[in-house]
């Protein structure tokens, strides 16, 4: 009389679908991880931009730094970021009347490594023509 269960051939054919399924929907997953990280980047230059225009208000011109590696050490724009994924710089341009902010993704895949930036008249962050910012 045969037992009831499942034989060794029918549980490693359900192992390798369940295997070729996570193969094929894991790169969907990265490009949906990427797509937030864009989201976060862009919404932390608008941010960048924000704090600039009333740093500007304030002062008379934009601030100025060569490199902030981490926006939460700017004390002067009152900038606070959890942002682990990116690194931020703002340099000003033609003096002080105007600055670009960009935001380099920390990564080492060079597919998913690229720059958004972001100036006082642009109205949204911009991507470099052919980098990767869907």
């Amino acid at each position: 009389m045969r037992e009831q269960g499942f034989t060794l051939l029918e549980l490693l054919i359900v192992i390798i679908i369940i295997c070729i399924l996570a193969v094929l929907l894991f790169p969907s997953l990265m490009a949906s991880k990427e797509a937030a990280l864009n989201s976060e980047a862009r919404a932390n230059l608008k941010l960048i931009q924000s704090a600039e225009k009333v740093y500007r208000m304030h002062i008379g011109g934009y601030y100025y730094n060569d490199s902030i590696a981490d926006i939460n050490d700017n004390l002067k724009l009152y900038l606070k970021t959890s942002d682990t994924s990116w690194n931020y710089s703002i340099t000003t341009t033609f003096g002080i009347n105007d600055f670009q902010a960009n935001a380099q993704r920390n990564t080492t895949s060079a597919t998913y490594n690229r720059i958004l930036w972001i100036n006082s008249t642009l109205p949204e962050a911009e991507c470099p023509a052919g980098s990767f910012c869907k």
